[in-house]
C-alpha cells in the first residue's frame, strides 16, 4: 500500500511517533528522510523503517551537488529501496525509475518549491499563492514539457477555481502521458469542483 504524501503530511509537527504514524497509516514501510540544501549542495538523510518491528531496514545520508545528477540519484534510492525490501523490479518498473522528469534543473526546482507552497496554502493562506503560480508557469517555461509543472498548474488552476484552466492542464499532461493517474485525478476533482 502507497499513502500520498498529503495523507502523511497531516502528521508533520504533531508530536506522534514514526511507529504510531505508520500504525495509523496502516502501511507495512515506512521511507523518512529529510533534505537540506545549501546553495548547489544538497544534503539527504533517508531510511526504511518496517512497520512490525519498528526496525530500520535501511538508512543512508547523502552529500552532492545540486545538478541534473540529482535525478540518477532518485534512481539509485529507489534501486535500494527495492533491494531492502527484496522486491522484484519489473523491466516497466525500471524503465519508469531511469526516466528523468526533466532536463532542466531550474525547472524541476521551481515545480517542487511550487507544489510545498500549495501544500502550505491548503493547510494556511497566504501571500505565497501567487508566487507558486509564477514558479509553475516560469518551469513551464523552462521545459515546455515538464509534467509535474503542469500538473502543479492544473492544482493551483482548481484551487483558484478556475476549473477550465485545470482541465487544460490535466488534458495537456494527458497528452504526453495517458497513463498518468495524478492527472486523470485533477482532472476529475476539476470536473467534480466546477458542477
Amino acid at each position: 500500500k502507497v499513502v500520498s504524501r498529503a495523507l502523511f503530511d497531516q502528521y508533520g509537527n504533531s508530536g506522534i511517533s514514526v511507529s504510531e504514524i505508520i500504525r495509523r497509516l496502516n502501511v507495512t514501510y515506512l521511507i523518512e528522510g529529510s533534505v537540506q540544501k545549501d546553495g548547489k549542495r544538497f544534503r539527504i538523510w533517508i531510511r526504511l523503517i518496517e512497520n512490525k518491528s519498528g526496525n530500520h531496514l535501511w538508512a543512508e545520508s547523502y552529500e552532492d551537488e545540486y545538478t541534473t545528477d540529482l535525478f540518477d540519484f532518485q534512481s539509485m534510492i529507489a534501486r535500494k529501496v527495492a533491494e531492502s525490501l527484496h522486491l522484484i523490479v519489473t523491466p516497466e518498473e525500471e524503465n519508469k525509475i531511469s526516466q528523468r522528469p526533466t532536463e532542466n534543473i531550474q525547472a524541476y526546482d521551481l515545480a517542487k518549491r511550487g507544489d510545498e507552497i500549495i501544500r502550505k496554502v491548503s493547510i494556511s493562506p497566504g501571500h505565497d499563492w501567487w508566487i507558486a503560480l509564477n514558479m509553475f508557469r516560469y518551469s513551464l517555461k523552462l521545459d515546455s514539457n515538464y509534467i509535474d509543472a503542469m500538473l502543479g498548474l492544473a492544482e493551483w488552476y482548481r484551487m483558484d477555481d478556475q476549473f477550465d484552466s485545470s482541465i487544460y492542464y490535466a488534458r495537456k499532461v494527458l497528452s504526453i502521458d495517458s497513463r498518468n493517474s495524478v492527472a486523470y485525478k485533477k482532472l476529475a476533482n476539476a470536473y467534480s469542483y466546477s458542477g
